[in-house]
């Protein structure tokens, strides 16, 4: 009996339409009814949503950029610089500058990367850059964290180890190193993105060749998301083309799920009702081209959907506003390429330059060619163990206080009043609202307790000994979150991803569930003052924020649980399942701190790692200590 991870998902999912739904209605109202102060107070709402989100100050040595080599061409050079990043994480950039004589000031455009394992030496992203320089544009474009030349494992060993996987599920899998650290900590990868983006505009306006009164960007697929990053929230940005990287959000949520930490931003879909059209409300009314394609999995029939309500807004205002669709799917193509470049041109009215595709070939360069390091640079998650360093100082000590925050963190997502409980020869299903739970329940004297076993039946075997009441439960497929061993991305993030955006993580969900599920065994008779929850390895991090929610559960039994957050800061090979992230928890406390200040009685047995197979049942466990 395992809960299906589809059934779960599309819960949220369906509420997520639902939010949308309500949000596009107030969007459609505000531009009807044509007051501008309030479409103007609405861009400005969501513009401040996402500066909460994302505008953080990182810690960094201030060094002078360096500049490590430069190639030249008939038309342009490229530049390849070392600039400062945070926790000792420099940024390797790429310049690529016009031709001219002294003295003469180029509008530039930044390039940020999508999710391409090679980074900025992609193909399509050096033929792109190449192009702006041949038309008198300065092109920066960079390596985002752990990728291209910052990506912190051999790309080719790790896709040879995991055949199938493509290749854009690398960056997304490095991402998710510091990613889900951030997450921990209550804090946002993407606010890093963005704030490497804007020191790369720093660079720009340093830069004596460069106009840093005309500064865009454009960047597709990921890059895409970044540059509506940096076009909302740096005033120096004058101009955004987002490519492949917009549609309606409840449809491509339902469809493929959201799909990197950087992208997932929490608690934005809930009371805001962040839709990817708020993106463009964001940096509203600064001049604009949406850069789609006819086959991309960002459907093409959303994007229009959000061009209506977009050109509808940009009606209040005298700047461009446009929509080109190029053929093919989701790559930056020929045709792609051709739609940034003349809408730059236009932007800085520059005259348009026929260069024939043909010469693109001249443009792709090795990447050792490109990069800016001599060896493999720090991972990223040298920043999220920084913050952690900075913050674990000012963690309240007193366990009450402990507990006040965690329950605070827990208790944000309430569950619906109405439950839906049904029974058939033992196994039961519990949903209220899009939150499920399933298990299987054995009916007999409580004088020994309940106990409440985390997990699928198959975790814990010769039960039928057991000698009390018992409950096998699997809140939203806790019993497969707790079987991944492998970083990456999969249906677990799927999942988090979408209930972290929803101001519901799993973790907390669950909590909610575990709770309800006592209420309905005590109005089924099965009442007793002592509920005990044992449960293996990570699934015993989910029994500590039950217990620390609610005061019913006595005693708590862990195999092989890990007892520390933090170590997972330290160590890279740990793997810590997506849903059992409490966001905001390693900025309160560690998991023994967390364990010592809640009331059930904690038993930790630590002796077997939970990777080991041994004879010793967790049932047995209960009755020796």
């Amino acid at each position: 009996m395992i809960l299906n991870h589809e059934k779960c998902y599309m819960g949220f999912a369906e509420l997520l339409r639902e939010r949308m739904e309500a949000r596009d209605r107030h969007a459609a109202r505000l531009l009807a009814g044509g007051r501008l102060e309030e479409i103007n107070d609405f861009a400005a709402e969501r513009r401040e949503i996402l500066r909460r989100a994302l505008v953080r100050d990182f810690k960094c040595e201030e060094k002078s950029p360096l500049l490590v080599k430069t190639r030249k061409f008939n038309e342009y050079r490229i530049d390849c610089y070392r600039i400062s990043g945070a926790g000792g994480c420099d940024i390797p950039v790429n310049l690529y500058v016009p031709a001219a004589g002294a003295g003469i000031k180029h509008p530039a455009v930044i390039v940020p990367v999508g999710h391409w394992p090679a980074g900025k030496s992609e193909a399509n992203v050096q033929r792109l850059c190449a192009g702006f320089a041949r038309r008198g544009i300065i092109a920066a474009t960079y390596d985002p964290v752990n990728q291209g030349e910052r990506c912190p494992v051999s790309a080719d060993d790790y896709l040879k180890a995991r055949p199938g996987l493509s290749a854009d599920m690398l960056p997304v899998a490095m991402h998710m190193l510091p990613g889900n650290l951030f997450y921990m900590l209550g804090e946002n990868l993407g606010s890093l993105f963005l704030w490497e983006g804007m020191r790369v505009c720093d660079l720009l306006c340093g830069l004596e060749e460069a106009d840093s009164a005309r500064i865009g960007v454009t960047g597709q697929s990921g890059g895409g998301t970044q540059s509506l990053y940096l076009a909302a929230l740096d005033e120096r940005i004058i101009a955004c083309s987002p490519v492949q990287c917009l549609t309606k959000l409840a449809g491509i949520v339902r469809h493929f799920g959201i799909g990197d930490c950087e992208q997932s931003i929490l608690d934005i879909c809930m009371h805001d009702c962040f839709d990817y059209a708020d993106f463009l409300w964001a940096l509203f009314p600064k001049p604009l081209m949406i850069n789609a394609s006819k086959d991309d999995f960002f459907s093409l029939d959303g994007v229009l959907e959000l061009f209506t309500e977009i050109s509808e807004l940009y009606r209040f205002s005298d700047a461009a506003c446009e929509l080109r669709v190029a053929e093919g799917g989701h790559v930056m193509g020929r045709q792609s390429r051709q739609f940034a470049l003349d809408f730059f041109c236009d932007v800085f009215d520059i005259p348009y330059l026929e260069v024939a595709f043909v010469t693109e070939e001249d443009d792709v360069l090795y990447a050792a060619e490109l990069d800016c390091f001599d060896s493999r640079p720090a991972c990223a998650t040298a920043v999220a163990r920084q913050m952690l360093e900075d913050i674990s100082p000012r963690r309240p000590e007193a366990s009450i206080e402990i507990l006040d925050r965690v329950k605070s963190l827990l208790g944000a997502n309430r569950l619906p009043d109405t439950l839906v409980y049904e029974e058939t020869a033992g196994r039961f299903s519990l949903h209220a609202g899009h939150a499920r739970l399933e298990g299987l329940l054995e009916r007999k004297s409580c004088d020994f307790g309940i106990t409440v076993f985390l997990g699928p039946v198959s975790s814990f075997s010769g039960l039928e000994r057991f000698p009390g009441a018992f409950v096998i439960a699997d809140p939203l497929c806790i019993a497969l979150a707790a079987e991944k061993c492998e970083h990456g991305y999969d249906a677990e993030t799927r999942l988090f991803n979408i209930g972290a955006m929803m101001g519901a993580p799993p973790a907390s969900v669950r909590c909610g569930l575990i709770s309800l599920l006592l209420d309905e065994l005590e109005k089924q008779g099965l009442h007793s003052d002592q509920v005990t929850i044992a449960a293996r390895g990570t699934a015993g991090i989910q029994a500590l924020y039950a217990a620390a929610l609610d005061p019913r559960i006595s005693k708590i039994v862990l195999r092989g649980t890990p007892d520390s957050l933090d170590a997972y800061f330290y160590d890279r090979s740990l793997v810590l399942p997506e849903t059992m992230i409490m966001p905001g928890l390693s900025a309160v406390c560690d998991l023994k701190r967390l364990a010592e200040s809640i009331p059930a009685r904690v038993i930790w047995d630590e002796a077997v790692s939970v990777m080991e197979k041994v004879d010793l049942t967790i049932y047995e466990i209960l009755g020796s200590k």
